[in-house]
């Protein structure tokens, strides 16, 4: 069995998004130039230490390689996906068949992500310069979303480009770059292993979340409103929140027992 979970606002969350009660039951995961950045509650640690003892989890992050690794309580996973599917770390190194297979799909898309790029600093309500994460996709940041929403769908060409915005974070993916088709491959290609169990929140993860047996989704997720389960899979919605994490982790560790 493959647990595969998305990490901000399904495992780990910001202070921003934590209630005063959950203070009392939480610890911190992630830092960055000395300034706390994200949490979980020390129950779903011990499970998540637990659980990565039984079978085989992989951490699944829009985050680049360098934000991913600054969340040390994934350390221990063998393989983690990041940059949203762009790439896929072995015992914290970057997979170099992989690396390969994704630069031969980015090979098309280099003049198109300059293109892009300048389009999007031409514009007002670009608040913060678009620059690519990791060579595999454009992050910008916006301070209009409805504006940048309505741009981007004239600009983007939508059968070769995916493009989402989240709290103000504007994202410009390769629409062949996705955290299902990393997964894919570790399962198919790297572990023989079919069964998978996967968690998230947002509109990245839901490919992944439809190539699952089971898909546990936090109810705070904009997925629970758009979520279309097929008849053989099995959805699950948790409570909102940071102990959402802990529900999750529960569920996964009952279904190996």
């Amino acid at each position: 069995m493959i647990f595969a979970t998305d990490l901000d606002r399904t495992m780990i969350y910001s202070k921003r998004f934590l209630k005063e009660v959950d203070s009392y039951d939480i610890m911190l995961v992630e830092t960055s130039g000395g300034k706390e950045i994200s949490y979980m509650s020390k129950q779903a640690i011990q499970k998540l230490e637990l659980l990565t003892k039984k079978i085989q989890v992989i951490p699944v992050t829009t985050r680049s390689v360098e934000q991913f690794k600054r969340v040390s309580i994934f350390a221990k996973c063998e393989y983690a996906i990041t940059s949203n599917g762009g790439i896929i770390l072995y015992k914290g190194e970057i997979l170099e068949e992989w690396e390969e297979v994704i630069n031969k799909i980015l090979k098309p898309y280099e003049k198109s992500f300059k293109e892009i790029i300048q389009l999007l600093n031409k514009q007002k309500f670009i608040t913060r310069k678009p620059s690519l994460v990791d060579d595999k996709f454009i992050f910008a940041k916006t301070d209009d979303v409805k504006i940048c929403e309505e741009f981007l769908q004239k600009t983007i060409n939508k059968n070769i480009w995916n493009y989402t915005i989240q709290n103000k974070k504007v994202y410009v993916i390769p629409k062949k770059i996705t955290k299902k088709v990393a997964l894919n491959y570790i399962c198919t290609k790297l572990l023989n292993d079919y069964e998978v169990i996967a968690s998230g929140d947002g509109p990245m993860d839901l490919e992944m979340l439809e190539y699952a047996k089971t898909a546990i989704i936090p109810k705070h997720g904009s997925l629970c409103s758009m979520y279309s389960r097929s008849d053989k899979q099995k959805v699950i919605i948790v409570e909102d929140g940071i102990n959402a994490a802990n529900e999750i982790l529960s569920i996964v560790l009952d279904s190996i027992k």
